[in-house]
């Protein structure tokens, strides 16, 4: 019969194949279940953080009201200035579409982070 030292030297056995192979898990096994245990309510207690960070993203529309208001002013312009004008609403709308998308892979991310400590608990 083996003796908890000689058990003790099966690293590739997880706890639970561990337990139901020997029926019992050695101390430093419980030691490192305890210890896991205590980070995953750590890791818990912090979704709550991840859905307030989630909601702090920027909405798809975020820039429109004051496009569409650059966009009236510019019909207003003549010439260089107008020019200019239009050139800017361009380079602001490739913002709004480039934070849309940082916005939408940051959320998503943050989904799966939530969804991952949702099935650990």
């Amino acid at each position: 019969m083996n003796t908890q030292h000689e058990i003790a030297d099966i690293p590739s056995l997880t706890n639970k194949e561990f337990f139901r192979m020997f029926g019992s898990l050695t101390g430093a096994r419980i030691e490192s279940v305890l210890d896991k245990e205590m980070i995953l309510d750590d890791v818990c207690s912090i979704g709550p953080w991840i859905s307030e960070g989630m909601s702090q993203f920027p909405e798809e529309d975020f820039l429109s009201d004051i496009l569409k208001r650059l966009d009236a002013l510019a019909k207003r312009m003549r010439g260089g200035t107008k020019a200019e004008m239009l050139e800017i609403i361009e380079e602001l709308r490739d913002v709004e579409t480039k934070e849309t998308s940082a916005a939408e892979y940051g959320r998503g991310e943050l989904e799966k982070a939530l969804d991952a400590i949702k099935e650990s608990a």
